[in-house]
Order: C-alpha cells, then structure tokens, then sequence
C-alpha cells in the first residue's frame, strides 16, 4: 500500500508477522497511520503567534527537545543531507502560523502545537518545525493505539541511548527462546549473505527492548 506523495521505498506501508495474515494486518495498520498522519485540508486549525495565544499554546521545542547548541550548529548538521538530522530554525514566537488543538494526557485538556508539527505533508517552503513518525501508531482502540504509539517512543529512545553514545551492551541468546522461526530467520540471512544476533538495549524507562541486527559483523 503506498501513501500519497512522492514514490520511494519509505513512501510504501511494510508489515511484518509470523504468516502471511499476520503481515498483511500489519501492512494495513501501516497504512492507516501515514493515512492519519497526512494532511488532507479540513482539519481545525488557528492562525496566530505564540505570544498571542498564549499559555495553552505549546512552544514547540517543549515536544521537539532541541539543544541551543544544535540551534546554534544548524547548518553543520544540516549539511549532512538526511532529513533524520534536519534541525529546524528556532522558533519564532512573533510570527503568526496554524496551530492545531491537541489533548494533554498529562495536563488533561486542550493544548495547541504547531500544524506543521502534526502532519507529515506541510507547506512548501515553510521554516517548520517539522513532523516525523516518532510515536505514530494505529489500534484497535484510542487506548490500543496510544499504548502502541508509547512503546514505540520508548524503543526508538532505547536504541537512540545506544547508536548515538555507541555504548556496549549485553547480547540476546535467541536460542534460549526455542522457537524454530528464528532457525528460519537465521537460514534467510545467511542465504542473503547476512548474520542475525540482537541486543537488550532496556533504557532507564525500565522496558525491555532489543534490537535484531542483520547484515551487522557482530555485537558490540
């Protein structure tokens, strides 16, 4: 299934299971959440500046964490060309944009962020901030999809604590769990000239979370 926008191996929904079903299922729920995440026009939206809104206005950098170094080093960053390091340029809280209303699980009521912050299509041209899919997930329930998408913030921060500070960690024994499609795994990788191992990155969080790694030389 493929989201509208420009066509690329990251423009398609992928799913992954143990049959054909399970994988199917995953692909569609995939597909549901870069539907959600697309803007299509009739959203609620209101078009002022920070300053003016005030209090229930979110700055944005409360929910991107920024570092006035990385502020500061932009372009340095920027001049890597992978939109996974882009840094946006510091918000300008005098400048009118669309805000979107969100609900605050922690506060329990109505905030407002920045469109461009909630949807993956935004206006050409625009300075950002910008959207991404950390914690992007679909359910078969508001609750279900919103304890999907927390683990999913939950193991990319594991494995961001681990690839970007390239700290040791313990490996996984995969045969201690005896299940015969990791033989099948292993057997696929190997025909494709790649190795399978894992690591436990489990983070302060308190969470297990491990990270198979094909094509890798080994654990470090």
């Amino acid at each position: 299934m493929r989201e509208r926008g420009p066509a690329g191996l990251r423009a398609q929904s992928g799913g992954k299971g143990l049959t054909d079903t399970e994988a199917r299922t995953s692909a569609l729920c995939e597909a549901v959440e870069r539907y959600c995440g697309t803007r299509h026009g009739d959203e609620p939206v209101v078009v002022d500046t920070l300053r003016a809104l005030g209090e229930p206005a979110l700055h944005p950098n409360a929910c991107q964490l920024y570092a006035e170094e990385q502020f500061r080093d932009r372009e340095r960053w920027n001049r890597s060309g992978s939109p996974f390091h882009h840094v946006p340029e510091p918000f300008d809280a005098e400048r009118p944009v669309e805000w979107t209303p969100v609900w605050s699980l922690t506060g329990r009521r109505q905030r407002l962020l920045p469109t461009s912050m909630l949807y993956f299509t935004s206006t050409p041209g625009a300075p950002g901030p910008y959207a991404d899919s950390n914690g992007n997930a679909a359910g078969s329930s508001p609750e279900d999809a919103l304890l999907q998408g927390f683990m999913e913030l939950v193991e990319r921060d594991a494995v961001a604590l681990w690839w970007y500070n390239r700290t040791r960690q313990p490996g996984i024994d995969l045969d201690a769990f005896g299940e015969p499609y990791i033989g099948r795994l292993r057997e696929g990788y190997r025909r494709m000239g790649r190795d399978l191992w894992a690591l436990d990155l489990t983070s302060d969080w308190g969470f297990r979370r491990s990270w198979r790694c094909p094509g890798a030389p080994g654990p470090q």
